[in-house]
């Protein structure tokens, strides 16, 4: 369980970082787009754990 925890972590850390980095690529409109886009895309995200799994 502990190296299954580990890999885990591993995994969300480099996205992160690649998250970042593409993040940092874009022009800066295209960054202050997303930053004013956060609550909408934070309630989609919340409104997806909430939705039924289906298939």
């Amino acid at each position: 369980m502990a190296r299954a925890r580990a890999d885990l972590r591993r995994v969300e850390e480099n996205w992160a970082r690649a998250f970042a980095a593409t993040l940092a690529s874009l022009p800066e409109e295209q960054r202050t787009a997303l930053m004013a886009a956060l609550p909408a895309l934070e309630a989609l995200g919340a409104a997806l754990q909430r939705a039924p799994q289906s298939g």
